[in-house]
């Protein structure tokens, strides 16, 4: 149990409640909100987790056995779900995933995870470079300078909108661009953590009164930009994301985790494990619960996302640790 658990776990439930603007009552969907921070939030610590792994090869193989751990994580998962709804889609309507195509089986259908897994191919190189720190501290402001282009772009073919959470998967390369430089700030900061001394009470506090007022800086940037049409100032907004990921980071590394019982911790652990698969399998839960109201719609469909994804990544992890056993036997 540490802070990369817990950081996964709310990334997780930020997201998936970001979805659930329909299982709200009538008047309250704006409580579904959080999903860029918890977007913002998985691809940091995906820096930082990846930056240790990547560091620890050595040889060709090494980078095989790398990237067959990556994939045949994340794409399992996928494929079953895929499978299940071609096969339920003979039975019922299941709206946006009524069609499901051979490519979708690859270039799916979840925005996030093709940018998982992009991001995880050009971060690989990038850290395997001799000078991947100056590579990042190039990369990171040149991002920032890229997003402005591609606001104007968009204010210039009048597109324009809140495009950093815009749900319908419009002006994509936006948040591409952005969540990939917030999994380069991740593997900056993994590659200080040595340095790190350990925080005073002081200093919690402190990470604590910085993380409220990083999220209260961004909803206010956020409500600026949409209810006074002043998008061009969204510019702002991945700064303000990288802020809050930061000082949130900088809070739930300082905690003490040792004190969390044998049993929590590895409850705790094995949620943060199905955060894959709770992405996955929601959109067409949540879709199916939003007709029944609240408040038995909102708790079946948070029962049926943690029952579904459960029973998709035991299934999944059955075929993915199949699938690397055979790629590591074929590289020795």
């Amino acid at each position: 149990m540490n802070a990369v658990t817990v950081v996964k776990i709310i990334a997780a439930l930020l997201i998936t409640n970001s979805h659930f603007d329909g299982l709200y009552p009538s008047g309250m969907s704006a409580l579904a909100t959080g999903g860029m921070i918890g977007n913002a939030l998985f691809f940091f610590i995906s820096g930082y987790t990846l930056y240790f792994s990547i560091n620890r090869i050595t040889n060709k193989k090494d980078c095989l056995a790398w990237f067959s751990r990556r994939v045949f994580r994340i794409y399992p998962s996928v494929w079953i779900f895929s499978i299940l709804l071609l096969t339920v889609n003979h039975f019922a309507d299941l709206g946006g995933f009524a069609s499901i195509h051979i490519k979708d089986f690859f270039i799916t259908k979840y925005w996030f995870i093709n940018a998982i897994i992009v991001c995880y191919i050009l971060y690989f190189f990038i850290l395997r470079s001799k000078s991947w720190k100056n590579v990042i501290l190039v990369l990171i402001p040149v991002s920032y300078v890229i997003l402005f282009l591609l606001l104007l772009l968009m204010h210039k073919n009048g597109e324009i909108g809140f495009v950093i959470e815009d749900i319908e998967g419009r002006n994509i390369w936006f948040r591409y661009v952005y969540l990939f430089q917030v999994m380069l700030w991740g593997g900056l900061y993994a590659s200080v953590l040595e340095n790190v001394k350990v925080p005073t009470k002081k200093q919690i506090l402190s990470n604590i009164c910085i993380s409220i007022i990083a999220i209260l800086v961004y909803y206010e940037m956020k409500f600026l930009c949409i209810s006074y049409n002043v998008y061009y100032l969204q510019v702002l907004v991945p700064v303000c994301l990288t802020w809050v990921v930061a000082s949130f980071w900088q809070f739930v590394s300082s905690i003490d985790y040792s004190n969390i019982g044998y049993k929590t911790g590895e409850v705790l652990k094995y949620l943060s494990g199905l955060t894959l698969d709770i992405y996955i399998v929601q959109f067409v839960l949540i879709w199916l619960f939003e007709k029944v109201g609240f408040p038995v719609g909102f708790v079946g469909a948070v029962f049926s996302i943690m029952l579904a994804s459960m029973l998709l990544n035991y299934i999944s992890k059955l075929i993915s640790e199949w699938m690397i056993k055979v790629i590591n036997l074929k590289i020795k």
